[in-house]
C-alpha cells in the first residue's frame, strides 16, 4: 500500500461494494455478502481488530446506540476478556460506517439469517460466522475489486500505515487504537 491510488482503491472498496450490490442482475444472497464485506472492511478500516473479535460481534453485546450532545453514535465495545491481549477494544464509529451499518442491518442481515442470532456476522446455523469464512470473504472481495491481495489479519498493519500518513510519530495512539502495548 505504499501506492496511494492502491490505498485508495482500499478505502473506498466498501462503497464500490454497496454500490455493486444493488446492480439488479444479482442474486440476493450475493448482493447480501458483498454488503456483508463491505460492512466488514469498513469496520476493520476504522476499528480494526483481529478476525475473531470481529466475527464474534454481537449487536446486543459489543455494539452501543448513544445519543451525545443530540447526536447519534455508535461505538463498539469489546472487554479485555475477550481480546487475545487482555486490553479491551473501544472505537467510535463516524457517520459513514453507522449508515453502511445500519443499512447491512436493514437490507442484507435478514437474508443472510436462516436462524435467530445476535451476531452480527451469522453463520446459516445461528452461530457466528467462522473466522476462516469472513476472512475469506474479505480477502476474496478485496482481491476481486481491487486485485489487491490483503487478508483480515493485515488491517491492523494497515491501520498503522493510515494514521503515520495523518500523523507522524504518533505511536501512543496508535498503540491505543490496534490494543497493542509499545513493548
Amino acid at each position: 500500500l505504499e501506492d496511494p491510488h492502491n490505498l485508495a482503491k482500499l478505502l473506498h472498496l466498501p462503497d464500490k461494494l454497496v454500490k455493486l450490490s444493488k446492480r439488479p442482475s444479482l442474486r440476493d444472497h450475493k448482493s447480501a455478502l458483498m454488503v456483508q464485506a463491505a460492512l466488514a472492511i469498513e469496520i476493520l478500516l476504522y476499528a480494526p481488530m483481529r478476525i475473531n473479535n470481529l466475527a464474534s460481534l454481537n449487536i446486543e453485546q459489543h455494539i452501543r446506540r448513544l445519543k451525545v450532545k443530540r447526536e447519534d453514535r455508535v461505538q463498539i465495545y469489546i472487554p479485555a476478556t475477550e481480546v487475545k491481549n487482555d486490553r479491551a477494544l473501544h472505537f467510535e464509529l463516524g457517520a459513514q460506517t453507522t449508515a453502511l451499518l445500519d443499512y447491512y442491518l436493514q437490507k442484507a442481515r435478514p437474508i443472510l439469517l436462516r436462524e435467530p442470532t445476535d451476531y452480527l456476522f451469522p453463520a446459516q446455523n445461528g452461530s457466528k460466522k467462522r473466522n476462516g469464512s469472513l476472512s475469506n470473504l474479505i480477502k476474496q472481495m478485496i482481491l476481486e475489486h481491487t486485485g489487491l491481495t490483503i487478508n483480515a489479519h493485515l488491517f491492523r498493519s494497515i491501520a498503522g500505515k493510515i494514521h503515520s500518513l495523518a500523523a507522524p510519530g504518533d505511536f501512543v495512539t496508535l498503540s491505543h487504537v490496534i490494543g497493542d502495548s509499545l513493548k
